[in-house]
């Protein structure tokens, strides 16, 4: 039997292309702002992990997460439960800040507003960090402008480390949580963003999913 994995951040009329992969192994339990009272009220399925997704045509979700506090406090209930099981969450573009929010107990913190291009930001990813033990490479690479947020380290959770900053800014791309096994975070979409080596991290995602 499959396992079923929380997503939240995208439609659940017209599911991206890119997690046709995840979908080939794992069950996706898709909830929005509109569907997550009816989806989850009843819903008593044990989800073996969470994707916090950033869809840009819908560039209102997490806002309205924030100033709806039911749909927050579900949301963030169904994200502890997961995190209490340790088990996998995988957070992308607006995810990365929703979940540094849960790690910081705040409702909502107010990031610097940054303009998005077309050039490739360079970052480092740090060699002692989960994600550069499951791409296998540590290092300096390039990723898309394409989040107009940025975080500071000052922002950062204390239970959460940097796993990615940008050179030059020192802004945060990536994070992850000292106190669980396999929860990420990050500013690209490593599903389509960046070299082909961060696919990897898809596949970490699976492969902890479906344990």
């Amino acid at each position: 039997m499959k396992k079923n994995v929380l997503v939240f951040g995208v439609s659940d009329s017209e599911i991206p292309k890119y997690l046709e992969k995840v979908s080939e192994t794992i069950n996706l339990t898709i909830i929005t702002n509109d569907s997550i009272h009816q989806n989850l009220s009843k819903n008593e399925t044990v989800f073996s992990g969470m994707l916090l997704l950033d869809d840009t045509s819908k560039v209102d979700n997490y806002n309205y997460i924030y100033t709806n506090s039911y749909n927050f406090i579900e949301l963030q209930s169904q994200l502890n439960t997961i995190l209490n099981n340790n088990r996998p969450v995988l957070a992308i573009g607006q995810g990365m800040y929703f979940l540094n929010d849960l790690f910081n107990k705040n409702a909502k913190q107010i990031y610097d507003e940054i303009k998005t291009s077309d050039d490739l930001l360079d970052i480092f990813i740090s060699p002692g960090s989960k994600t550069a033990a499951i791409i296998g490479s540590g290092g300096f690479f390039k990723i898309p402008n394409s989040v107009p947020q940025s975080m500071k380290e000052f922002q950062r959770s204390k239970d959460l480390i940097t796993s990615v900053y940008e050179l030059g800014t020192g802004y945060v791309h990536g994070i992850e949580s000292t106190l669980h096994d396999w929860v990420l975070g990050y500013q690209f979409n490593p599903f389509i963003d960046g070299p082909s080596i961060v696919r990897a991290l898809i596949d970490g995602f699976i492969e902890r999913a479906v344990q």
